[in-house]
């Protein structure tokens, strides 16, 4: 046991975006992106 080191890793710089819900930068409207977006008219 003397030879087991406790290993504290950093949390990942993207975890929290990753849990982020995405939204499309042409509508703003969460859940898809703008390259699907289907708003022609804004």
């Amino acid at each position: 046991m003397e030879n087991q080191q406790i290993r504290h890793y950093a949390p990942s710089r993207y975890s929290s975006y990753n849990q982020q819900p995405f939204s499309c930068y042409k509508c703003g409207t969460p859940g898809h992106y703008a390259r699907n977006c289907t708003r022609t008219h804004f």
